[in-house]
């Protein structure tokens, strides 16, 4: 089962276990993990990589066994290999680290749901869903996919003293969103205003006063069939005025600690910002590069592309090899960089498998260096988003820190 928001993934995880659990298909004894419980034959989805207990932000295993006097978890990956969750993977904290590290896999989010298929998808509708959102979803199913929509009232509608509103056709109403996209428009198309200046993206101007950046740069628009020089000088002004408002809006997220309504517009603000800083990087390099023409503008073009396709939608040997998309920005960079490489050496090598990166070891001597190398950059990559994604996990080694084996 797949679903866009969280509260409805764990509404429907917690379903369908107590399902299981009345048929007697999962075990009756359980071990309790961040408020959730755990049994033997529960599905599983690990969240965060950690790559010495070979795990994966986004493995998919069952529970095979419990230790409760070392409150461990012994399981079964989808692969087959028989893993220990220990201690200190399940419990483990620090100050800054409150995501979860292990939860049921009945039903996921999309973005956990990249790069893998099975048989049957079963996808929760919801109204805020969007077409990209929708195409990854209900493409998960080798065999079927099947698009569920809860019709109901507002579940506050008792409470609240409103008027009644008439009802809409839900299906025509689903039927628009999947034809929403949400896609990316030329800098100078999303900042153009009706008084003839450039200013901040609209998103900005929804979020209010309290949360709008303090840089307001009002900027003429530039003619594309004007001085190129002119063009290039007022790109480049914008480009400076807009990451200055993108640090304010950053800035505003981290200290003001704004409530969710206005998070969230400046989370969709940061994004647009974003956005419009990419298309005028792809114009400005336009410009410093005219012999290149039209070739350069469709090659940047396309490199985004398949930079946001591997990132929403990564193939399962990425996701084997360097596991999920990060959560810094600076991990995110050097995920985006050995992929790239890993892409270029299954180019250059002719490798074809799915499931593994690199493909099998060359015989020859020169494809050999040429695989060590890359082999050595990826171990280098993994050690360094695993740094930049969160703390240590313990030395396997040192006897205090791990279990024993069940």
């Amino acid at each position: 089962m797949i679903a866009l928001r969280h509260s409805d993934v764990a509404d429907l995880n917690a379903a369908a276990r107590e399902l299981l659990a009345k048929q007697g298909r999962i075990g009756t004894e359980a071990m309790s993990v961040d408020q959730r419980d755990f049994a033997v034959g529960d599905r599983i989805i690990t969240l965060r990589n950690v790559r010495r207990l070979g795990v994966l932000n986004g493995t998919f295993a069952t529970v095979i066994g419990l230790d409760h006097d070392r409150r461990a978890l012994l399981v079964r990956t989808d692969e087959g290999r028989e893993l220990v969750l220990p201690r200190w993977y399940l419990d483990r904290r620090s100050p800054f680290d409150r995501r979860r590290r292990l939860d049921h896999a009945y039903a996921i989010t999309c973005h956990k749901a990249q790069g893998m298929t099975t048989e049957r998808a079963f996808v929760l509708a919801t109204d805020d869903i969007y077409k990209e959102w929708a195409y990854v979803a209900m493409s998960r199913g080798r065999l079927e996919n099947r698009l569920y929509l809860a019709v109901d009232q507002h579940p506050l509608a008792e409470e609240l003293d409103t008027p009644p509103e008439p009802a809409g056709d839900a299906a025509l109403d689903l039927a628009a969103a999947l034809e929403r996209p949400r896609s990316q428009y030329l800098a100078l198309d999303q900042l153009a205003t009706t008084d003839g200046t450039i200013g901040a993206p609209s998103s900005w101007a929804e979020a209010g006063d309290t949360v709008r950046p303090t840089t307001q740069r009002p900027l003429r628009p530039t003619s594309l069939a004007g001085d190129p020089q002119r063009e290039l000088a007022s790109l480049r002004a914008l480009h400076r005025a807009c990451s200055i408002d993108l640090l304010h809006a950053r800035e505003q997220m981290a200290t003001q600690r704004p409530g969710w309504h206005q998070r969230r517009l400046l989370n969709r603000a940061i994004t647009s910002a974003e956005r419009t800083l990419a298309d005028l990087d792809r114009q400005i390099a336009r410009l410093e590069a005219p012999e290149t023409g039209v070739s350069a503008d469709r090659s940047a073009t396309s490199e985004v592309a398949s930079t946001g396709t591997i990132r929403h939608d990564p193939p399962r040997y990425l996701l084997a090899e360097l596991g999920g998309w990060p959560r810094t920005q600076t991990a995110q960079t050097v995920w985006r960089i050995a992929a790239k490489q890993i892409n270029a050496y299954r180019a250059a090598a002719s490798v074809s498998d799915p499931k593994t990166a690199l493909g099998p070891v060359p015989d020859t001597p020169d494809h050999r260096a040429a695989y060590d190398a890359i082999a050595r950059f990826l171990r280098d990559a993994a050690a360094a988003i695993d740094a930049l994604e969160g703390p240590t996990p313990p030395d396997p080694n040192d006897d205090l820190a791990l279990p024993g084996p069940l």
